[in-house]
């Protein structure tokens, strides 16, 4: 099992990612059902019917995505905390947060399906194919020989086709951000659900994320006692799992 610290430096950023979380926290409307049946961000929502006998979990993110650094310890922690991981920091400047890399899949009680679509640049893919010509249709490429046509259909239809209010104006999530969004997508014998660009308040908890090193999540992780907010974000992983079931 290799984990071993990896850090990465750049300043090339395309959407201060900041600025990204805060507007995925405010597209959420306080009190809203646990799983609303309309499609949001920052919380699961069922998106139709199961496509498995048993639970799978994918998830879709890039090296340097600070919305899957954030998502991996309550990801790592749901799974049952034996996965295959390297400690990482994202890589836009403006927030740095400290997180896991899944380099293989396999969760105590469910298929898990990594897959990371860029490099932490978001300049290329991770086996180093240059981004050439829409960075959001590259994404697509690179994602779908890797999963079902099932989930393929699910990215288009609400990352890259469906329209939230950001910051005044409706655009979808890959238009905003330029490039294909994190989710994790969770199916089994009840249904499928997303969840589209990480939980609200997770985001919320980024400038103290950051203030973290990936090693001291780490042990916080193997000792179970990730920070209060992460620990709700394992706790909702679990409870999508269990509703899938």
């Amino acid at each position: 099992m290799a984990r071993k610290k990896k850090a990465n430096n750049s300043r090339l950023i395309y959407i201060p990612f900041g600025v990204l979380a805060a507007v995925i926290i405010a597209m959420v409307v306080l009190g809203s059902a646990p799983h609303p049946a309309q499609a949001v961000t920052g919380q699961f929502f069922k998106v139709g019917p199961g496509h498995s006998s048993q639970v799978e979990v994918y998830f879709i993110s890039w090296i340097g995505c600070p919305i899957g650094a954030s998502l991996s310890w309550p990801l790592d922690q749901a799974l049952g905390g034996h996965l295959n991981v390297t400690t990482n920091l994202s890589t836009p400047s403006d927030v740095r947060i400290p997180g896991l890399i899944f380099n293989s899949g396999q969760g105590a009680n469910v298929t898990f399906f990594p897959i990371y679509v860029y490099n932490e640049y978001l300049n290329a893919s991770p086996n180093g194919t240059p981004v050439t010509g829409n960075r959001i249709q590259f994404g697509l490429q690179v994602l779908k020989p890797q999963v079902p046509s099932w989930v393929y259909n699910i990215m288009v239809k609400y990352d890259v086709n469906t329209s939230f209010e950001l910051n005044g104006n409706y655009e979808p999530l890959a238009s905003y951000g330029n490039h294909l969004t994190t989710v994790i997508i969770i199916t089994g014998p009840r249904g499928t659900w997303i969840l589209l660009g990480g939980f609200s308040y997770v985001n919320g908890y980024f400038q103290e994320l950051s203030k973290m090193s990936p090693q001291q999540l780490y042990e916080e992780l193997q000792s179970g006692q990730l920070p209060y907010p992460l620990e709700q974000a394992a706790q909702q992983i679990e409870q999508t799992i269990q509703e899938a079931s």
